[in-house]
């Protein structure tokens, strides 16, 4: 299993064979959508007036918050969250109202003459104000280990800071689109660019004031993720299945790009102020830290965000009394949500930067520093400040693989000796670990099921609710059909995620177990067979329960040349009146079996740049990447998701600049003035390395190495201070962009 078989949904995807929702529109005619955007980011609503605009030709219907039947609400967690404004609007481009038209060109004519009267009031923007303000949502979190109120000054070295992290745009190639068709007695039928089809189909179930089995929700895949593909999804397919219900035609939602930066909610933007102690040493001996993070004007998914970045804060380093306390904040602007990392880059920042001052103030090598606070089996140093024990994590073998084969000690004397010889650019090298939980949140998954069936000619079909995105996780689980019964791709069919079928979560992890769970009753059902089978055929098995099913077979263990084929086994099962079908099912409470997490990934990694003195620019010259996958099912696969999410966290600390007017506009809303990372901010030399496969289950790789990408920025930091006149701990702001550097280069101290 360690080699990556040829993929024909990669080839399709090449090829512009694959479908997406909005290739997947019926040829007979659609209803098509504009929205009516607030100008405000915190208002009342006083009225709203659409005769005007139902009064323009081929307008179908002009839709408000009245004509919601039931619960004006998306929010997936607690709170209020309306589809369409109901007396306020909450931020700056809040939808209320929807135009129904026959064209799209008539919907927006008819959108501009909505008639809405506001009263303003001031918004709440930015977490350090609504810190002030104390405007927040929900009660404060709190984990607390060891002795939080020592003096810190008996530990030997004090520091302390506040620093402010910027959010990120989940910039998906393709933006929101839902299309919905009204059924018989109230159902509604949804196509939904979206990850989590059981989240929309209760959305919009509720909206609709009809029971959930009414409503089926499907997805054929999902061009990017998060941001407008998890809560934000609910929007398009909300408006299009009232409208479908009001008007009784079908009817799409598309939303461009502006309207997809408008309405979605971003990476939650967050506040840290920190207080850590060290010793002589540089090992760090205690952490009191708050964290206040940007849920935007409605909660969203900021909880389990700011859970995920408690637990993290610790990073890879090994701290015996910490008190971590954690507050969402309420602003005027669109609800955030959950990215790559769910929250454990925003920890990793945090912890980074507060080794890289202590490294500053010790003066010596921060590399060091970082090796020193290492989780570690010695003197208790393995169990985290939640109380798990971080078991076979391979840290150190991943640390020291990648200090070997990025050369960095050589190249640190390289570099060091080139920034002598070099006054108007410098050159930054640094080195980062990473440590991140691994497995579905109880908090947030429930429970998955996948059902496998068996074909008379060999071959399979999976149905189960994950969603395509970019193929990885089917393509894992396409490796455990092969690995537990001998099916290859090519025999194998996985259906599109659809909500009539199976239990939806939008944690794939969740549906994988479950497809391995039914592929294990399968083999159970199968052995006996295939053992009378091959008996039949003068084969002598040696262990009924080690039958080896490989190749499309089934064959003794010592006998592998011989197999009775899996056609001819199904068959025979058939006949004997043998269930050839199995649901498998899996849930977080399960996986997790009381553990915070199922297990940890792990890597580290370093990376070399060029910081140009003059304006601030950054060039990234290479990246190096050692990481801890776990069994490798599909190696290919999981070394295109490290580069992806490298390059997405790199995008985040470097580019990637989210910018708002005093008045909460987003005035980043378009690939014209948001920056995103391309072929031209990607390393110039970029080598990632999976360590030998281990263990008996896969470990997501994308969060790590969003959280290597940190090793950019430290090399950044490292850069600026090569220009020299650099005071310990100097302010370098999260993102990192050109401008950024270029202020903090002509901000240092004399």
């Amino acid at each position: 299993m360690a080699a990556s078989p040829p993929d024909r949904r990669a080839r399709n995807l090449a090829s512009g064979r694959a479908r997406f929702v909005d290739d997947a529109i019926p040829a007979r005619g659609m209803l098509e959508v504009a929205l009516v955007y607030s100008p405000y980011a915190r208002a009342g609503v006083l009225s709203v007036d659409t005769a005007a605009a139902a009064a323009v030709p081929g307008v179908r219907a002009v839709l408000t918050a009245a004509d919601i039947g039931g619960d004006n609400n998306l929010s997936p967690e607690a709170g209020e969250m309306p589809l369409l404004a109901a007396g306020s609007v909450e931020f700056h481009g809040q939808p209320v109202a929807a135009v129904v038209a026959d064209e799209l060109a008539a919907a927006r004519r008819a959108a501009d003459l909505v008639s809405v009267e506001y009263q303003p009031r001031p918004p709440v923007l930015g977490v350090e104000e609504a810190i002030a303000l104390q405007s927040f949502h929900g009660p404060e979190l709190e984990l607390e280990r060891g002795e939080p109120d020592l003096d810190p000054v008996s530990f030997g070295g004090v520091i302390g800071k506040g620093l402010a992290i910027a959010g990120q745009e989940h910039f998906a190639l393709e933006p929101g689109v839902a299309w919905a068709e009204p059924g018989e007695e109230g159902e509604v039928n949804i196509t939904a660019s979206a990850e989590d089809l059981g989240f929309v189909r209760r959305g919009v179930a509720g909206l609709l004031g009809v029971p959930m089995s009414r409503v089926k929700v499907s997805c054929p895949r999902v061009g990017g993720s998060f941001g407008g593909k998890l809560t934000g999804a609910l929007i398009p397919a909300g408006v299009a299945a009232l409208a479908a219900q009001v008007t009784g035609f079908p009817t799409r939602v598309r939303f461009d790009r502006e309207d997809e930066f408008r309405l979605t909610g971003k990476q939650n933007a967050a506040y840290a102020e920190y207080k850590a102690a060290y010793d002589e040493s540089g090992r760090i001996g205690l952490l009191d830290c708050v964290v206040y993070l940007d849920g935007g004007w409605a909660v969203d998914r900021a909880p389990s965000v700011l859970r995920n970045i408690l637990h993290h804060l610790d990073s890879a380093y090994f701290i015996p009394n910490v008190r971590l306390t954690g507050r969402v904040c309420k602003t005027n602007l669109p609800p955030n949500t959950s990215t790559v990392s769910g929250g454990a880059a925003v920890a990793a920042l945090v912890a980074e930067e507060i080794v890289a001052e202590i490294g500053a103030r010790l003066d010596v090598v921060v590399e060091a520093v970082r090796q020193r606070n290492f989780y570690g089996p010695e003197d208790g140093r393995g169990v985290t400040h939640y109380g798990q024990e971080t078991g076979d994590l391979r840290l150190g073998e991943a640390w020291g693989r990648l200090l070997e084969r990025s050369a960095y000690r050589e190249r640190r004397v390289e570099v060091d000796a080139w920034n002598g010889t070099s006054r108007f650019a410098k050159r930054g090298l640094a080195v980062v670990p990473a440590k991140v939980g691994s497995g579905a949140p109880e908090a947030e998954a429930r429970q998955a099921s996948a059902t496998v069936s068996l074909l008379p000619d060999g071959s399979a079909q999976v149905v189960c609710g994950e969603v395509e995105i970019g193929g990885a996780m089917r393509r894992t689980i396409a490796a455990f059909v092969e690995d537990q019964l001998g099916i290859g791709d090519g025999e194998l069919r996985i259906t599109a995620g659809e909500t009539d079928q199976i239990a939806a979560s939008h944690h794939g992890e969740l549906h994988a177990e479950a497809v391995l769970d039914a592929c294990r009753q399968l083999r159970e059902r199968l052995r006996l067979v295939a053992y009378r089978l091959l008996q039949g055929r003068g084969i002598e098995v040696t262990d009924l329960m080690e039958l080896r099913f490989a190749g499309g077979g089934v064959a003794d263990i010592e006998s592998p040349a011989e197999p009775v084929p899996l056609a001819e086994v199904v068959r025979a099962a058939s006949a004997e009146d043998i269930n050839v079908s199995a649901t498998g099912y899996s849930s977080a409470a399960e996986i997790l079996g009381g553990r915070t997490f199922r297990d940890f990934a792990c890597g580290a990694a370093a990376a070399e740049v060029l910081v140009d003195g003059f304006t601030g620019e950054v060039s990234v010259l290479r990246a190096d990447v050692v990481q801890d996958v776990g069994r490798q099912l599909d190696p290919e696969a999981e070394l295109g998701l490290i580069r992806g999410a490298f390059l997405q966290g790199l995008g985040w600390q470097t580019c990637e600049d989210l910018v708002w007017s005093a008045d909460g506009e987003l005035l980043t809303a378009g690939a014209d003035s948001y920056l995103v990372p391309t072929a031209a901010e990607a390393p110039a030399q970029f080598e990632v390395e999976l360590l030998p496969s281990y263990g008996g289950y896969p470990k997501e790789p994308g969060p790590a190495a969003f959280c290597l990408a940190l090793s950019v920025r430290e090399a950044v930091r490292d850069a600026v201070a090569a220009f020299g006149k650099v005071k310990p701990g100097f302010a370098l702001p999260a993102p990192a962009t050109p401008e950024a550097v270029y202020f903090a280069l002509h901000a240092r101290g004399d």
